[in-house]
C-alpha cells in the first residue's frame, strides 16, 4: 500500500506534464487551445441525434433546453430557431454585441456561431472557444433542432 501512495503523485504529475505539453504544442503549431476538436463523429446531411446529445453534454453547464427551463450561465435554448440573438429570453441578461448582431438563429448561423462565436459576433459574452469539426456541428444543431423545438 505504501508503494501506491508513494508511486500514486509521479504518475499524477507525469501525467500533467504530458496533457500541458501537448497544450504548449498546439500553441505552437496556431492552434487554439480553448477550441474542443470533436472529429470522429459521423453523420448523415442531417446530423446524427445520439451523437448531438453526446456533444450537448458539454453545454448543460451553462445552458439548458426544456421549455420553460431556469437560465444559468447562458440562456435557456428552446425556442431558439428562428429567433433574433439576443432577444429570445427577457430573463437573460446578454451582452450588448448580441442584442445589436441581428443574427435570426437557423442552422446555418447557429454553425457558424458553434465554429468559432467571437469571429460570428465579437464582443459576445460566451467564454466558448468552438467546436472544429463540421460533422460535430452538424449532430449538435440536430439535436438542439429536436429538443428545443
Amino acid at each position: 500500500m505504501r508503494r501506491v501512495l508513494l508511486i500514486l503523485p509521479v504518475v499524477f504529475f507525469a501525467v500533467l506534464v504530458v496533457v500541458l505539453a501537448v497544450l504548449m504544442l498546439d500553441t505552437e503549431r496556431g492552434r487554439d487551445p480553448s477550441v474542443i476538436p470533436l472529429g470522429g463523429v459521423t453523420a448523415d446531411a442531417q446530423g446524427d441525434l445520439e451523437a448531438g446529445k453526446k456533444l450537448f453534454r458539454a453545454c448543460q453547464g451553462c445552458h439548458t433546453v426544456a421549455e420553460g427551463g431556469p437560465n444559468k450561465i447562458g440562456p435557456n435554448l428552446f425556442g431558439l430557431f428562428g429567433a433574433t440573438a439576443g432577444r429570445r429570453v427577457a430573463t437573460f441578461r446578454h451582452s450588448q454585441a448580441m442584442k445589436e448582431s441581428g443574427v435570426i438563429w437557423s442552422g446555418d448561423t447557429l454553425d457558424q456561431f458553434l465554429a468559432n462565436p467571437q469571429k460570428f459576433i465579437p464582443k459576445n459574452r460566451m467564454p466558448f472557444g468552438g467546436i472544429t469539426d463540421k460533422v460535430a456541428r452538424e449532430n449538435l444543431i440536430a439535436y438542439l433542432k429536436s429538443v428545443t423545438q
